[in-house]
Parts: structure tokens; sequence; C-alpha cells
């Protein structure tokens, strides 16, 4: 049966098998152990012994001289036994077939392995020798340290660890972002020369010329390389690992202002202030002021969601909506700005609700009576004053003076007209102005009617009348005073 305990105490076995007649009634087996793996030198020890005993559970009386072994690791002998002397009567009788002790080599990587293999042989026909073969896994190392970094804002810190299997080892990290390149330094600083760390973690200080790396991104990949070293030497292979660096929207959209100026040298009289606008009424000039951070550049300005070819734009009179301006750079960051004077003044425009009438159907004058709104404040350097044109028909404007009653922004006032002949309609126009706007009327005063009329031969009422009873005193009393006037007439012809 296979051989359970080995001569080594802690060591392990590697059974194998016997041969010839009776091969089965012993055992064959190697034992071996791993010692303490040299860093440094990438290797480690291993102590190998070969034997063959007879089986307990069985017995025999082979026994005599000329054993042969051979004892390899990989395909190298190691060690051997020439014309040996063998005695299988008894389980005591251990046969020590060869032995190695000697350092096995690593790969590169930390792993590897050792393949043994063992045989003998006797002059014996009944148990005429074994063997044993296996493959051996060295017990694994780390090579080199291993390393990890957080995601981190460019300007901020990345936290670097470092996993370091041997306390004696120092380290130096290369870092690359984009065509930048360089190393970080005991301090987390990124440096041009490499150098060599001590500790397990550092705070890197992500620079801020990784900005101009990604002009059109918001973030990049960064990648860290460690490399271990052991007394100056390197060891293993170097080791990546990467991290996010990102940029901080806050700090690194665009710079967006705007100045407002008035550029109506009328207004500007008015208010005294080019900065200060005339709402309506001033001609406004905007200056824009755009300016990319971080290594980005602009890719558009727009007014009000119309895209600018120039950072300055005239505007016109302004209203009452937001001049609202955006500014977009290559990492499509958005600012938004809204452009404010450094004051309104809230003129309103004045308006005519003007009327006239006749102040008697045979009267030669009427009366035009004046409203409509007024603004009726201060522009900052001038009050706004209210006055009044008027015109009939083609003639040439003329001033009227009016006593103008002003309350809430409203005004109130009238004239008179004369010279109007009541038998014809005239037309007239009203000119109410202020200092920035004007507003005309046309009206028409009616032909005069008087309430009746006479000729030679007839009488008319131009007024209906109404005579509930022709025989009523007042009825009669008329039309006496009818026949009066009638002979009176008829006296003057």
């Amino acid at each position: 049966m296979a051989r359970t305990t080995p001569v080594h105490t802690g060591y392990t076995i590697i059974n194998g098998s016997g041969t010839g007649i009776n091969g089965y009634r012993i055992q064959v087996w190697a034992e071996y152990a791993f010692g303490e793996p040299d860093l440094q030198n990438n290797t480690v020890p291993l102590s190998l012994y070969f034997y063959t005993a007879l089986d307990p559970a069985y017995t025999s009386s082979t026994r005599g001289t000329g054993l042969d072994s051979s004892l390899k690791v990989g395909a190298t002998q190691v060690d051997s036994v020439k014309n040996g002397a063998y005695d299988f009567s008894s389980a005591s009788n251990l046969h020590l077939l060869g032995s190695y002790n000697h350092d096995i080599s690593y790969g590169s990587d930390g792993t590897g392995t050792a393949v043994i293999s063992g045989s003998f042989t006797t002059v014996s026909s009944y148990i005429s020798g074994g063997s044993i073969q296996a493959t051996l896994t060295l017990p694994p190392i780390a090579r080199q340290s291993s390393l990890g970094a957080t995601d981190a804002l460019i300007g901020q810190v990345s936290v670097i660890a470092l996993s370091v299997p041997n306390p004696a080892y120092t380290h130096s990290i290369a870092c690359t972002f984009g065509r930048l390149q360089g190393y970080i330094d005991q301090q987390g600083q990124f440096v041009e020369e490499e150098t060599i760390l001590t500790g397990q973690s550092f705070f890197f200080q992500v620079p801020t010329t990784f900005y101009r790396q990604i002009p059109r991104a918001q973030s990049g990949v960064c990648t860290l390389t460690c490399r271990t070293y052991l007394d100056g030497e390197l060891v293993g292979q170097p080791q990546e690992t990467t991290f996010t660096a990102s940029v901080h929207p806050e700090l690194c959209k665009p710079i967006l202002s705007a100045v407002l100026e008035d550029t109506s040298e009328y207004t500007i009289a008015l208010t005294g202030n080019p900065k200060r606008l005339v709402r309506n009424e001033s001609l406004v000039k905007c200056t824009v002021s755009a300016t990319p951070r971080a290594e980005a550049y602009l890719t558009g300005i727009k007014l009000n969601g119309v895209t600018l070819n120039s950072q300055e734009v005239m505007l016109g009179a302004p209203g009452y909506g937001d001049i609202v301006l955006e500014a977009t750079d290559s990492r499509g960051f958005v600012t938004r700005y809204v452009a404010k004077p450094e004051g309104w003044v809230e003129y309103q425009r004045v308006t005519n609700l003007a009327s006239v009438r006749r102040d008697a159907p045979t009267s030669d004058s009427a009366t035009v009576t004046l409203t409509g709104n007024f603004w009726n404040e201060n522009f900052g350097n001038a009050d706004n004053q209210l006055s009044l044109q008027y015109r009939l028909g083609q003639e040439d404007w003329q001033d009227a003076a009016v006593e103008w009653t002003l309350a809430d922004g409203r005004y109130e006032g009238a004239f008179v007209l004369t010279g109007l002949d009541y038998t014809l309609s005239h037309a007239v126009q009203i000119r109410v102005k202020d200092v920035l706007s004007q507003a005309d009327k046309l009206l028409t005063v009616q032909r005069g009617i008087p309430v009746f009329d006479w000729g030679k031969e007839d009488f008319c009422f131009n007024v209906p009348v109404s005579a509930p009873c022709l025989n009523s005193p007042e009825i009669r009393e008329m039309m006496t005073r009818i026949k009066n006037l009638e002979e009176i007439i008829n006296g003057s012809n």
C-alpha cells in the first residue's frame, strides 16, 4: 500500500510503485519540503529524498547487491547509487536511493515548477526495481508590489495605495496622462525625474497640466506604473493601474459677462449716464466678454438663442425681455449670463385719446378734450415734458398752450379751436408730445346744424318735433309766434 508517514517530519510524500513478481510488496516513494523563498535571488530551497522499503503488510526474503538508482530534478540527474546492497526482508530496512538539497529558480512572475523523477533496479526478478515521478509547484512569491488609485478631480487628490509584500521594498511610480509623462515624488507632486519612494500610500496632487491633454473632454484615464526595488535592484515586472481624472465643472466653465451701453446721444443727454438705459428708447450696444478656462476653447456664444459672429452687437431699443447670453466651450460646458445695465429708466411712451366737440351748432369754435398716458418722471439728468401741437387740414403745425392736469401717470387738459365755419366740417390733427415720443390723432369737427332755419317760402325744423296735442295751449301759442314772425319777415321783404 502507499506510504503515508514521511521519514522527515513535515515533508510531503510522493508515492511510486515497485516492479517484478513481488513488486507490489514494497513501497517506493519520495518526500520533499520547500524552504523560505529568497526574493532577491528569485529562488526557493528544495529538500528531496528518494526511498524504498518493504511494505509492513507483506513479507519478503529478497536481498542482495547490485542495486542501481537515479534521482533527477528536471532533466538533470542530481544523485544516484551504484551497485548498492538491498534487503527487503524487514520493513525497517530503509533504502535511501538519492537526495537533493538545492535552490530552485522561479520564473519572472514569481511562480514555477520542478519535475522530479527517480528509479532503481536490482538483479532480482522478484523485486526488480521501482520508480516515482511528479511535478512540484513551487510556493508562489509576491515578486513585486501592486497598487491602486482613487478617481480624482484635476487639481485635487488621488489616493494611491501600494500592496507591499516585503517591507524592505522601495518603489517608483510613473504617471502617464495623454502625452504627458512624469513621476510622483514622496510629497505626491508630479515631477519629471524618477523618484524612489518609501511607504505604502501617497496623496497624489493631480496637476492642472492635465487640462491641456483633454481640451475636448471632461475626463481622461491616467495610467500609473509601479516599479519595485530591493536594494536598488528591480524586482519582478512593473505593475499598472489606472484612475479617471476629471475636470471640475464649476471651475472649468467659461467666464462670461457683458456690458450694456446706450449709444443714443439724445437719451444719454437725458440720463447723463450711457450705462443707464431708457426702456424702449435707448439704442443699446452689448459688448460680450467670454473667456474659456482650463485649456478649453470657445465653440460658440449665443444671445437669446442666436449665435453671435462678433462679441459686440447692437440690440436696438430693448423691451422687457431678458438679454440672455450663453457661452459654450470645447468640453460642452455652458455658462449662462443675464446681461443687465447699471439701471433702467422705466419710461412709457405718451398716448393720445383726444376728442373734439363744436361748442354750439352754429358756433365757429370747438373744444378739444385731451387725455392719455404720460410718464411724469425724471430721466436722471432731465425731467419729462408734455406739449401739444395741432393743425387744421394741411396747414402748418401750431403750438398750443394747455394747462395740464397730471396725476397717476395720466394727463388731462383742453383747448379751444376757433374760426371754424359751422356750415363746414373740419379735419384737425392733434399731436401730444413728450421729450422722446409723440402720439397723433386725427379728429373731425362736424358741420354745425341749427335747430331750425327758414326761407321765403318755407320754415324747416332740423330736429325732431313732438306734437302730442295740436290744440294744446302750448301749440296754439307757438303757432301764434310763428305767424307773427312770418309777418315780420314778409314786412321786411
